[in-house]
């Protein structure tokens, strides 16, 4: 037995080295991903959906805990959270306005944005800091800074949104990117589907408006690899628009560079965000190497005749194809209890878009559901439909396990040492922490084999040596840590 374990190991140690060293990028990426089997699995949660209530810090620390025992038992690996709804903030900001839902919130002794960050790498999770760029509304407390837009109501378009033509406003949007990531430890920037809205405003050409956005997305883009370079930061930037770029004929070709040349999805009717109005040219966004993941809101059902789930998804599954951009999908759960086609009248289909993208899309990487309190209805045996959806898709239990996020492709690889000193003492297991890790992968079974189904906990810490308390039903078993880099590739198998 121990010389058969002894030559899977070296097996494993020899295949691990291939995969580093005698791979290009892409296949790196793709060979790693199929081995590791891993997958973004990410929920939204926004106060503006009354999901983050805020009384005090004891009853929000109480309510937060509870959802990260959600997350924690479906396995959920990054936290996309609001932190911009309209023009405001739910941090300590000195350009933008509080958040009114934390209006009671005493930053002196408490600080919830921090807290919540911390508690998500604790458990392995990856925070998303989600902002609405350009929306405005009566959502804060007190007055606006004068260094915002808004103190100055020619900068709004129809009382609605922050004027996307202004350079004073792509500034501001810079500036609050720049203030956030310096005071919190962000994985992601995050946007969602607001953009411009239906408006006479000038500019009215399509085109102009559409190259408005496009200079914000770009600017971000050279604001966050600029900053990542200098600081030493690996802050991701996604954006999850409305499901449907163009409606089309469906073919995808591509450039010499590998850049999609298409119409549009084929068999969809819906709304365009290409066009009127959000003016959001995603496929542009991404072919230009803006984006370092891309979550299409493909929340519709499969029998949904004007946007088809799986043709919808299948269609972007094809542009990314030559593309370094993470995709996943968005999945509309929330649909369930609204009776939307197939969402209200097939208990199964949660667990069939599931099998969809596990099964038949290569280039889709995970997904994000919205909303948590949805997820949350599965785990509180409710009785609404998006409960019902959550169990039975869940009922596998690999759904629910813990997966490695799937490697940042748009960013260069870093590789880390493998994990040394790996002991267990006095029913801990330690080792040396490794610089640069960004979480640890703790491996047990009864012969190691580093597949998925055996990661039993994720570990966060800075420490010189770390250690992780052995559960007394896994005492005799094998194990093995790995660390992950901030580019999401995990260290070589330690013998």
């Amino acid at each position: 037995m121990k010389k058969w374990k002894l030559t899977l190991k070296i097996f494993i140690i020899l295949l691990t080295a291939f995969l580093i060293v005698g791979c290009d990028k892409k296949d790196q990426y793709e060979t790693e991903t199929i081995l590791d089997q891993r997958e973004f699995k990410a929920v939204w949660i926004s106060s503006f959906i009354n999901e983050v209530p805020y009384e005090d810090k004891e009853q929000f620390i109480t309510y937060m805990e509870g959802v990260f025992e959600v997350l924690v038992y479906y396995g959920i690996n990054a936290l996309i959270f609001h932190v911009r709804t309209h023009n405001n903030a739910f941090y300590q900001s000195n350009i933008n306005p509080l958040a009114s839902w934390f209006s009671t919130v005493d930053f002196a002794e408490f600080d919830p944005l921090e807290w919540v960050i911390e508690e998500s790498h604790k458990r392995g999770i990856e925070f998303h800091a989600w902002l609405n760029p350009y929306r405005v509304g009566e959502y804060y407390v007190g007055d606006y800074p004068s260094e915002n837009p808004a103190s100055n109501p020619n900068n709004i378009i129809d009382g609605k949104i922050l004027n996307p033509a202004l350079e004073n406003v792509r500034q501001h949007l810079y500036n609050t990117i720049i203030e956030l990531v310096d005071n919190y430890d962000v994985d992601a920037i995050h946007f969602d589907d607001y953009f411009y809205i239906q408006t006479d405003a000038s500019p009215t050409s399509a085109s102009a408006r559409r190259e408005n956005i496009n200079i914000l997305i770009e600017g971000i883009h050279n604001l966050l690899k600029e900053y990542n370079k200098n600081n030493n930061r690996y802050i991701q930037f996604g954006i999850s628009p409305t499901g449907i770029y163009k409606n089309g004929n469906g073919i995808v070709n591509y450039d010499q560079d590998g850049k999609p040349l298409t119409t549009g999805s084929a068999n969809t009717r819906g709304f365009e965000h290409y066009g009127n109005y959000l003016y959001a040219d995603t496929v542009k966004w991404i072919s230009e190497g803006w984006l370092d993941y891309l979550i299409p809101q493909v929340y519709w059902a499969r029998d949904t005749k004007a946007a088809p789930f799986e043709s919808v998804l299948s269609w972007w599954d094809k542009v990314v194809k030559h593309l370094d951009i993470n995709l996943y999908s968005g999945i509309g759960v929330y649909m369930a209890d609204e009776n939307r086609d197939g969402w209200g009248s097939n208990t199964s289909e949660l667990d069939e878009q599931f099998k969809i993208i596990e099964n038949k899309l290569s280039n889709v990487k995970g997904y994000s559901i919205f909303s948590y309190k949805h997820l949350n209805n599965g785990y509180i045996n409710s009785s609404l439909k998006s409960g019902y959806q959550i169990r039975k898709a869940y009922r596998d239990e690999m759904r629910r396990k813990i997966k490695v996020p799937p490697i940042i492709s748009s960013m260069t690889p870093v590789i880390l040492p493998e994990v040394k000193n790996l002991v267990l003492q006095d029913g801990f297991l330690k080792w040396d922490g490794v610089n640069g890790a960004k979480f640890y992968y703790i491996y047990a079974a009864e012969a190691l084999t580093y597949s998925n189904s055996e990661i039993v906990a994720v570990v966060y810490s800075k420490e010189a040596t770390v250690e992780f308390l052995i559960d007394s039903e896994l005492a005799n078993l094998e194990y093995g840590v790995r660390a992950l880099s901030y580019t999401n590739h995990l260290s070589p198998i330690s013998d």
